[in-house]
C-alpha cells in the first residue's frame, strides 16, 4: 500500500524514517524507527499518515503536532521499503516526567502476524 519512495515524493524528496532502533529479534527484516517531528520531511510524512490513520483508528481525531514538536516522537516499522505500522508518542514534563502513545496502527493488510506487539515493545 504505502512505501518509503511513495512517501519521500510526497515529501519532497528523500524521506529517512529516523534512527533504526536495535530490536531483540529481527524477523523477515522488520526494522522499527524513530525519529522526533522536528524536521519538516517528517512532518509531511505524518501528516499523509494521519489520513491512513483516520481510516483504520476507530475515532481517531487530527492531532495539532506544532504544538512543542521536540516533545513528540514518531515511531514506523518497515520491512524493506513496505510500510507495516506507526505510533505516536507525546511527553509529558507536568506533574511527572511520563510518555503516551497517541495514536497505533498496523496497516490491515499486515495485521494478525505479530507486527503490533513488535511494534508497542
Amino acid at each position: 500500500i504505502l512505501d518509503a519512495s511513495e512517501f519521500a515524493s510526497l515529501a519532497g524528496g528523500h524521506f529517512a524514517p529516523g534512527e533504526t532502533l536495535e530490536m531483540p529479534c529481527e524477523s523477515d527484516g522488520v526494522r522499527v524507527c524513530r525519529a522526533t517531528l522536528e524536521t519538516d520531511e517528517v512532518c509531511a510524512f505524518l501528516k499523509r499518515l494521519t489520513s491512513v490513520f483516520m481510516f483504520i483508528i476507530e475515532g481517531a481525531t487530527i492531532v495539532d503536532f506544532a504544538d512543542a514538536p521536540e516533545r513528540w516522537h514518531l515511531f514506523t516499522m518497515w520491512r524493506g521499503d513496505r510500510l507495516l505500522g506507526a505510533a505516536t508518542t507525546r511527553t509529558f514534563t507536568f506533574p511527572k516526567h511520563r510518555t503516551r502513545i497517541c495514536q497505533f496502527a498496523v496497516l490491515p493488510a499486515h495485521q494478525r502476524r505479530g507486527y503490533g506487539v513488535t511494534l508497542l515493545r
